[in-house]
This record gives structure tokens, sequence and C-alpha cells, in this order.
């Protein structure tokens, strides 16, 4: 990925996202559940905000891009960090980010 490409992802819009939980777990999509919408922001701001919560609450965000990537909390804060994402899957669609 160029610096460009790089440049324009961090900028484009995206949301952060929260799952309702029950007792710090998420509740499943199965039961009914969405994620609702915390705030409208640039990528980079909603990775800003994500690292702010909770560690142990982080398992409950997840971040939507514009071009409808979605990103878990480690996924997100791996980019941060300029670390390649985490082998997960939390039950959710996970759609990493393409590294082309």
């Amino acid at each position: 990925m160029t610096p460009g490409h790089i440049a324009d992802a961090i900028t484009a819009s995206a949301k952060l996202k929260k799952w309702p939980s029950l007792n710090g777990e998420r509740v499943s999509a199965r039961d009914g559940a969405v994620p609702y919408t915390l705030v409208e922001a640039s990528l980079a701001d909603c990775i800003r905000r994500l690292a702010t919560k909770p560690e142990s609450q982080r398992h409950l965000y997840e971040i939507h891009t514009s071009d409808e990537t979605v990103l878990t909390a480690a996924n997100a804060l791996a980019l941060q960090n300029d670390q390649p994402p985490p082998e997960e899957h939390s039950g959710g669609e996970l759609r990493p980010p393409s590294r082309t």
C-alpha cells in the first residue's frame, strides 16, 4: 500500500459501533442484537476513541468503514500499532482490510 493509499484509508469515514451486552458479554446477532453507532468520524479518530475504552470491554466494539469493512477492536488497534492483525474470529462476520 502506498503512502497516499494509507492516508486515504486513515481519513476515510468510519463508524465506531458497540454491541449490546449482558454481564459484559456480547449479545448475539442470533438473539436479534445489532451493533449501534457511537460516533461517525475518520477511521483514525474511531481507532483513537476505541483505544480509550477499557481493555476488558473492547470485544464489544467494531469499526465499520465506508467501504463496508468491519474491523474488530483487536484488528483496529493492530492497525494503529502497525502490527499484523491477530488470528481471531468472534462469531460475527469479520472482513479484514485488504493489505494490497
